[in-house]
């Protein structure tokens, strides 16, 4: 997974990429910043890890959520 702006957008938001490590750290097998930054995801396994990393991440970012793709 590749994003080509990342570099540029983790340099003005190091936040985001706090944010991608806890992903990684918690067990994400995949962690991309969408786009020009509006979101980041992580891909998991199933339901029940992404309620896991969820409820970590929650506690330290304002907006979290759970999507399952088509």
């Amino acid at each position: 997974m590749e994003n080509d702006l990342e570099t540029e957008i983790i340099r003005r938001f190091s936040r985001l990429k706090d944010l991608k490590e806890s992903l990684k750290s918690l067990g994400a097998k995949g962690v991309l910043i969408s786009g020009s930054g509006p979101s980041v995801f992580g891909v998991v396994a199933n339901k029940r890890k992404a309620e896991s990393i969820r409820s970590v991440l929650s506690k330290r970012f304002s907006q979290t959520f759970i999507a399952k793709t088509l």
